[in-house]
C-alpha cells in the first residue's frame, strides 16, 4: 500500500510541475495595447481630448484611449516654442496620471508620472 501511494503522489507532483510551461502563462493577460495615436485626435471637436493642466506656456492634453488602452495618451504642448510632443508613458495602466508641477527649491516645472497613486517620477521642462 505505502508503495503504491508513493506512485501516485509521484504522478500527481510531475503531471503539477508539468502544467505551467512559461513566465507568460504565469502573468495576468490584458487586453491592452499601447498605440499612441498622433496629436491629430485633438483636433476635433468630439471631446476625445482634454487640458488636464497648465502651467505658463506649458499645456498638457490627455486624450482618451477607450477600451484599448484605458491610460489614455498625453501631448505636452508649448505654446512660446510652439511644439507639440507627445509623453511617451509606454503602459496602459488606467492608474497612470500625468500632471504638471513646479519646484519651488529648483525652480523647475515638471511633468510628473503617477501610477496607483504614487510618483514614479518627473522630468524637468525647463532646460
Amino acid at each position: 500500500m505505502r508503495g503504491f501511494m508513493s506512485i501516485i503522489v509521484a504522478v500527481f507532483f510531475t503531471a503539477s510541475a508539468s502544467a505551467t510551461t512559461s513566465v507568460e502563462d504565469l502573468l495576468p493577460g490584458t487586453p491592452y495595447q499601447y498605440n499612441p495615436p498622433s496629436f491629430e485626435v485633438c483636433t476635433g471637436d468630439d471631446g476625445r481630448c482634454e487640458e488636464v493642466s497648465r502651467h505658463d506656456e506649458y499645456i498638457l492634453v490627455h486624450a482618451k484611449g477607450e477600451e484599448t488602452c484605458p491610460a489614455g495618451y498625453y501631448f505636452l504642448l508649448n505654446s512660446k516654442a510652439q511644439e507639440i510632443v507627445p509623453v511617451e508613458t509606454i503602459t496602459c495602466d488606467p492608474t497612470l496620471r500625468a500632471s504638471l508641477a513646479y519646484n519651488t527649491k529648483t525652480k523647475q516645472r515638471l511633468l510628473v508620472i503617477e501610477q496607483q497613486g504614487v510618483v514614479r517620477g518627473s522630468v524637468a521642462l525647463d532646460q
